[in-house]
């Protein structure tokens, strides 16, 4: 049986845990240092990364050496076309592809311990559509909309951005 070793990552509030069979990875880094350390075990330089990228070494750089830095999923998926970076791992970072509506019908539901076939079974959708509202590639027409915002007994409002909302205790 293959050793394995425990990768612990934090972003923000954030954090991830998971198995790798590669050492140089395992231990506990922010999600800055462990892009460069996966840059590092793919043998890619920053050259590299600039050659098949458009990002320049300057840019690369900063994204690492300054903490504060906010790193996006979509730059991690182009970071890709240069070395491997998990799923998961994209997925730590900052969302900004996914519609303001999309993230809060995932928060709704998530902290409902809902899963997607049991919100859609309540609005009586299939749950790809559902699962399509919350990746941001379906739009809830007007009906749908008040419908969702029903279910989860918050303003519409809230569900489209416009306003912020605290459950009552």
């Amino acid at each position: 049986m293959p050793k394995s070793y425990v990768v612990h990552l934090t972003y923000k509030d954030k954090s991830l845990h998971y198995r790798t069979a590669d050492p140089m990875l395992s231990g506990y880094h922010s999600l800055n240092e462990y892009i460069d350390i996966l840059r590092k075990a793919a043998g890619v330089s920053y050259e590299d990364v600039a050659k098949v990228t458009t990002y320049n070494e300057k840019w690369f750089k900063k994204l690492f050496l300054d903490p504060e830095q906010p790193i996006m999923q979509s730059e991690l998926r182009y970071l890709t076309k240069a070395f491997p970076i998990p799923k998961n791992v994209i997925k730590l970072a900052d969302d900004n592809v996914r519609p303001i509506h999309a993230k809060r019908m995932m928060e709704l539901r998530q902290e409902r311990n809902w899963s997607q076939d049991e919100i859609a079974q309540k609005l009586n959708i299939s749950r790809t559509t559902y699962a399509g509202y919350e990746t941001g590639r379906n739009e809830p027409d007007i009906k749908m909309l008040v419908k969702i915002a029903e279910t989860y007994k918050v303003p519409t409002d809230y569900i489209l951005g416009i306003i912020s909302y605290s459950r009552p205790a």
